[in-house]
């Protein structure tokens, strides 16, 4: 038995970055006056959001793993 999480949103960049304000001023930073941002600077935003998605992702799996009455492991691949 397994369990997929999914985000029914229509953009989840624009979900992350809508939850997480650190996430929005780094993009807004890197794209302000309307500047074309560096490579390494569209690596690290990408980076960051990455990081964030999989901990949003990891919060949802742990609220399900926590609710009473379920029968749930974790496989730790």
């Amino acid at each position: 038995m397994g369990l997929r999480v999914t985000w029914d949103v229509p953009n989840i960049f624009e979900q992350v970055v809508s939850t997480h304000p650190e996430l929005a001023a780094y993009r807004d930073q890197i794209f302000r006056g309307g500047r074309q941002p560096a490579q390494d600077e569209k690596i690290e935003l990408g980076r960051s959001f990455d990081r964030l998605l999989n901990a949003d992702r990891q919060d949802c799996i742990d609220r399900v793993v926590r609710v009473p009455g379920t029968a749930l492991r974790r496989d730790r691949r």
